[in-house]
């Protein structure tokens, strides 16, 4: 009595436990998500809501009543920020690299003639001679970017092995469940209760492996994301230190497409990276259960398996290939891309817009060349993908059924057997897909490692030395910065310059001014001694005031200012200089080099470089310079005049100005403004529309179905239909084939064998054999309908971009535009026919499913529409 009241109260406490679990508790006080306006309920989130996702349910229930904005996402993980995660890959590279550079000669000294035989020579034993011997050094390997990828993203990913091995054992639990009801329905005496159990069994099954399958994407997802973030951060901050030799190699257009395709490439990867391992073993499973329901005859169909590998092994190399190329002709387009909306003014100016867009039309040509090889592979891939579980079934039970005339395909051997061919399917068809991502991943991964192998700038070209008693080593003024360098010409330059102080760097045009503020940032490379803003197309004048604004805000010590005030008007340079840069602005505490044409600044600056030829040829305050007239007397004669008329030219056009409504924004009263670009009448209104237009946080998450109707018109309206009656009569074709099938096990049984066997095998292949065509068939004209719509798009977006007036790129961050030639288009080159494919299919196996269940048992009418408005609801 006393054991069976202890096990009904530790009953009802595990239950309680577990219902309590379902609740998650607040975070304490002094939790980090305290003060977070918005954090994450992930990390908050219950058992249960964690295992069923529910903790995402109020922001997919805000989505849908209306379009998502960036204040209605949660707050970042703390372990998903890229602060947390780049750091991390940056720092595991760096000690690949450096394991991976070439170790030093090692030279080590011995005798010249050790171990000489007593008496073979007259010499003395004890006289050697040292010989130098060297050994030879190791063999220079490259860095692995995958290791390092793996050790820092490794530990959490192998999570999902787990469970993926779990859904897979728990994957074959429904053919024998499945057994167990066609035993159950084939026995009249069988209680009903066997039923019941077996159907809510093979349910809770089905249950179980969707948990956890959704509980293994999440992993992989997460993965994904991180391994996204970790490599775009890398490529950004290997861009900002890189070499000028090395920027030559690297063009502007593949490090864009290294942030946006190449990282993509990896994100994509992780989902099914695991099918590299668990498809063989889901094969493995899937035969011993079959050599088990069928026996010997299973052979066949792994014959057909062993075929079709060098089939896909020449298909991955062919992949390979196009990938590397088609890549190729991206970083060329986009790079071309990139330069034309930098030059966008310049362009308009000359009207050169046909003519570029004739040579960007010819690198996209040669790149839809490769793209269309591509697409013909592709069609040929998945004809094999798809025909392969077929082959494999159609082998199987021909040579079950013909070895032995006593071999009778029963319900039970056929639909089991089919169940099994069936999960057999899955990793017979995403395993060259998954080979072709290793693939392209392969290919990211060398041009990253290319990348990311660089040649940096030398941190120690410039010596930080600490200044002792006022006066710095090697100079004689106190307080004094020495500086020294030489450059490619072997000049040497030295000079000190006082701390806090402004000093002006003047000279003819390419004496060497930029190169010496290169030199001192180890922008240039060292022989000996010490030593503009992207996004928006602002204009050079607001580029400069932008850049000045986050120099001033770095709050640094010494600061190298390259003609700052070049593009600027001339009231607002002088307005920059007071407020800023001169003996009374923001920076008067500072040291500044300050590189300048303008002459009107000098007499406020303290010290004067004048440089001619890579050399210093004077170097003093502006009144010691006067004095000595000589080259700096030279230089102020040059540019003075100039400066004067170009004074004057401002006096005189800034009345007439104020005179002209129309123009600089200046109107007469109660008039708005309006401005004229290239000619045209443009007003903010439409400014302001083109730059929503392309601004991300404004499109809606509800794709209209006028896009997708703009998709078909784009591959062709007879193309499409085309593709969805082929799809229409593969479907078909397959539940024929099934439907044949089951008439096949319920013919009747004479004399132990079956009769017609020869005529349900060869319908039964014949259905097989159409099913191919019509894959091939749909997959073809997808695959092509999809170049034309990648071709007419990128035509049409082109088109518009260039012929948009100035405010649009004025208003339009020019990474937006990048973006939609770089990311979106390869979305459209390569994934939609894919998603296409994939939709169709999936489309046509429900439709085909509910048609066959109705047929079956007509009572389900009642449940499957609710069922299909709750899924329509819930997607």
């Amino acid at each position: 009595m006393f054991r069976d009241v202890t096990f009904y109260i530790y009953f009802s406490l595990v239950l309680i436990q577990l219902v309590l679990s379902c609740f998650s508790d607040r975070s304490p006080l002094f939790s980090e998500t305290i003060k977070d306006p918005n954090p994450c309920p992930e990390s908050g989130a219950s058992f249960l809501s964690r295992i069923t996702f529910w903790w995402i349910t109020g922001l997919m229930v805000r989505g849908y009543r209306q379009p998502l904005e960036v204040t209605d996402l949660w707050s970042l993980n703390k372990e998903d920020t890229s602060e947390q995660i780049v750091p991390i890959l940056v720092k595991n590279w760096k000690k690949e690299y450096a394991k991976s550079r070439k170790q030093p000669v090692k030279v080590v000294y011995s005798p010249t003639d050790p171990a000489k035989p007593k008496g073979s020579s007259k010499v003395d034993v004890n006289e050697e001679a040292e010989a130098l011997i060297v050994k030879s050094p190791q063999k220079e390997r490259k860095p692995s970017l995958f290791k390092v990828l793996y050790k820092t993203f490794g530990p959490y990913f192998l999570m999902s092995f787990l469970f993926k091995a779990l859904h897979d054992l728990m994957m074959f639990a429904g053919p024998e469940i499945l057994k167990l009801l066609i035993n159950f329905v084939s026995d009249q005496k069988a209680p009903d209760w066997q039923g019941y159990f077996y159907t809510a069994l093979l349910f809770i099954s089905a249950c179980l492996q969707t948990l956890v399958l959704h509980q293994y994407f999440h992993i992989c997802f997460v993965s994904g994301m991180r391994i996204k973030t970790a490599i775009i951060g890398a490529v950004y901050r290997k861009a900002l230190v890189i070499t000028n030799s090395a920027r030559k190699s690297s063009t502007v257009g593949e490090i864009v497409n290294l942030m946006s395709v190449d990282a993509q490439r990896f994100m994509d990867l992780a989902t099914y990276i695991n099918m590299i391992w668990s498809a063989p073993l889901q094969v493995i499973l899937a035969l011993y259960l079959l050599w088990l329901n069928l026996g010997p005859s299973i052979l066949a169909g792994v014959a057909v398996m062993v075929l079709m590998v060098p089939v896909n092994a020449v298909m991955a190399m062919k992949t390979k290939t196009y990938q590397v190329a088609h890549m190729k002709s991206k970083d060329n387009r986009i790079k071309l891309m990139n330069e034309i909306l930098n030059g966008i003014k310049v362009l308009k100016l000359y009207a050169w817009e046909l003519a570029f867009t004739d040579k960007v039309l010819a690198i996209r040509q040669e790149e839809l060349k490769v793209l269309k090889k591509s697409a013909y592979l592709a069609a040929v891939g998945t004809f094999t993908w798809v025909c392969t579980p077929f082959l494999v079934a159609l082998s199987t039970f021909a040579v079950y059924v013909t070895i032995d005339e006593n071999n009778i395909l029963d319900a039970q051997k056929a639909f089991v057997s089919l169940a099994l061919f069936n999960i057999l399917r899955f990793p017979l068809n995403i395993l060259p897909m998954v080979i072709s991502s290793v693939v392209q991943a392969s290919v990211s991964l060398k041009r990253l490692r290319i990348f990311l192998s660089h040649e940096e700038l030398e941190p120690d070209s410039i010596e930080r030395r600490p200044v002792k008693d006022g006066v710095c080593p090697g100079s004689s003024a106190p307080g004094g910065l020495p500086l020294g360098l030489a450059l490619r010409q072997s000049f040497l330059i030295t000079f000190s310059v006082p701390e806090g102080s402004l000093v002006a760097v003047v000279g003819q045009v390419g004496c060497g001014k930029s190169s010496l503020l290169s030199a001192l940032l180890a922008e240039m490379d060292k022989v000996e001694g010490h030593v503009a803003i992207k996004g928006v197309n602002l204009s050079g004048g607001q580029k400069q005031r932008v850049s000045l604004a986050r120099a001033v805000y770095g709050d640094s010590d010494v600061y190298l200012l390259d003609d700052p005030l070049s593009a600027v008007d001339a009231h607002v340079g002088k307005h920059i200089f007071e407020n800023v840069i001169g003996p009374r602005g923001l920076l008067k505490s500072k040291t500044r080099l300050l590189v300048t044409h303008g002459i009107r600044y000098l007499p406020q600056v303290d010290v004067i470089i004048v440089m001619s030829g890579g050399r210093i040829s004077e170097m003093g305050s502006y009144q010691e310079l006067l004095a000595r007239d000589g080259a700096f007397a030279e230089f102020l004669r040059t540019y003075a005049s100039g400066e004067q008329e170009q004074d004057s030219a401002l006096e005189t056009t800034i009345p007439l100005l104020l005179f002209l409504p129309g123009l600089g924004g200046i109107s007469g009263p109660g008039k708005e403004a309006k401005q004229m670009e290239n000619g045209m009448l443009v007003s903010d209104a439409v400014g302001k529309q083109l730059q929503s237009l392309l601004s991300v946080n404004s499109f809606p998450f509800m794709v209209k179905l006028s896009v997708y109707w703009g998709y078909m018109k784009a591959i062709g309206l007879l193309l499409s239909f085309l593709s969805i009656f082929l799809f229409l009569c593969n479907h078909v074709a397959a539940l024929a084939s099934n439907y044949w099938l089951s008439l096949w096990t319920d013919d009747p049984i004479v004399n132990g064998t079956q009769e017609h066997t020869e005529v349900r095998l060869s319908v039964y292949g014949a259905l097989g054999i159409l099913q191919g065509v019509t894959v091939f068939g749909y997959s073809m004209v997808v695959s092509i309908g999809g170049i034309f719509a990648s071709r007419r798009l990128h035509l049409d977006l082109l088109h518009n971009v260039l012929r948009s007036p100035m405010s649009f790129f004025e208003r339009t961050p020019s990474g937006n535009l990048v973006n939609r030639f770089s990311k979106e288009l390869d979305t459209v080159d390569s994934m939609i026919p894919q998603v296409i494919k994939m939709f169709m299919g999936s489309l046509f196996s429900v439709i085909g499913a509910c048609i066959i269940i109705l047929l079956a048992t007509p009572i389900a009418a009642i449940i499957i529409p609710p069922l299909g408005l709750i899924y329509f609801f819930v997607q």
